[in-house]
Formats: structure tokens, C-alpha cells, sequence
């Protein structure tokens, strides 16, 4: 949507989403890293730990996963009771990637793609 909502403060407007889909839907744009995170922040990654991918922080390796996910939770009853038509989700985003999120071993090699927290929550609730 052009929202400056990246890690580094920047964005990835999707003019097809902004400009041709906005002449026909009303669009309420946020992004649960934000709101968990605020912007400009420390880049996270998903590392393949134990049992699921955890959100690690590029710049300490602190695990973010248990905020994230709480804030991912919190935005999502937020809007369930909204008279909603869909969600457009960001690709290869850590929070919102929808099978094309890169999950790292803890080694840092890639490991493979998969939907990511705030997917796969949608996807639960």
C-alpha cells in the first residue's frame, strides 16, 4: 500500500494492489511486525528450532516468536468482527509470507518456505 512499515523503515507498494485493486476495495493496511515491533527495527528471520520456526532477531539472535505471535493474535480478533472481503498478504514477508517465507536452519543455510505467523494464524482461527 506505500505504508512505511519495512524493518528499515521503507516500503514495497504493489502499484496493481494500490492503484488497480484500490479503484474497487477499501483497504485498511497494517502489519503485525509493526505493531509488535515498531519501524525502523532489527530484521528477523525464521530459524528452524526443536519444534516450529521461531522469529529470531538478526541483530542479537533474541526470540521474538512469542511477541510476535501475541501481537499477530491481538490484530486478528481486532478485525474478525470488521465486515472483511479478504487479506492481501506480503510475500516471503517473516510475519506474512504465505508459502514463500524462507525458514533458516540454525546454522543460517536456507531450509525451505512455508506460510508464516500471521498465515497461518488467519488460517486457525
Amino acid at each position: 500500500m506505500g505504508e512505511k512499515v519495512r524493518f528499515d523503515g521503507g516500503h514495497k507498494q504493489d502499484k496493481f494492489v494500490s492503484e488497480k485493486l484500490g479503484r474497487y476495495a477499501y483497504f485498511v493496511p497494517f502489519c503485525p511486525e509493526t505493531i509488535a515491533f515498531g519501524t525502523p527495527r532489527s530484521s528477523i528471520r525464521l530459524v528452524s528450532m526443536q519444534d516450529a520456526p521461531h522469529i529470531i532477531c538478526d541483530k542479537n539472535g533474541a526470540d521474538l516468536t512469542k511477541e510476535l505471535q501475541d501481537k499477530s493474535y491481538q490484530e486478528l480478533y481486532k478485525i474478525a468482527g470488521v465486515n472483511l472481503s479478504g487479506i492481501i498478504f506480503k510475500s516471503k514477508s517473516p510475519s506474512c509470507g504465505m508459502g514463500s517465507a524462507k525458514i533458516y536452519l540454525e546454522n543460517g543455510f536456507a531450509d525451505s518456505k512455508a506460510d508464516r505467523m500471521f498465515v497461518a494464524i488467519c488460517k486457525e482461527v
